[in-house]
């Protein structure tokens, strides 16, 4: 399954393949969790489609493509935070993107 490579040639479907940038969802992790100085991935853990995930620093990045996504989910309950991605799209040729954060209420575990 071809990714992107931001060539602007064909990927398996250029619009959806996607590199998700969760800078501030790594610092509300932190943040909520109260921890200071930890990596990403011991406050988060993938939920599904791990695969894709690439930790870089204290960023995670979501590759996708026309039929995939990701999610994480925290280890422990977050108090408050922020969450936003940073979308790196094939000019002129977005159709069909979607971006979307989930957080459950009514869940026997609080953690996003």
């Amino acid at each position: 399954m071809a990714l992107w490579d931001g060539s602007g040639g064909g990927g398996a479907f250029p619009a959806a393949a996607v590199s998700a940038v969760l800078v501030a969802a790594a610092v509300a992790a932190l943040l909520g969790a109260g921890v200071a100085a930890s990596k990403f991935d011991d406050v988060v853990q993938p939920s599904w489609a791990n695969d894709r995930m690439v930790y870089d620093g204290d960023l995670l990045k979501l590759r996708l493509d026309a039929n995939s996504g990701g999610g994480f989910v925290s280890r422990s309950k977050i108090l408050y935070g922020k969450a936003s991605a940073d979308l790196k799209l094939v000019p002129g040729d977005s159709a069909g993107v979607v971006t979307a954060f989930y957080r459950p209420v009514s869940t026997p575990l609080p953690h996003m």
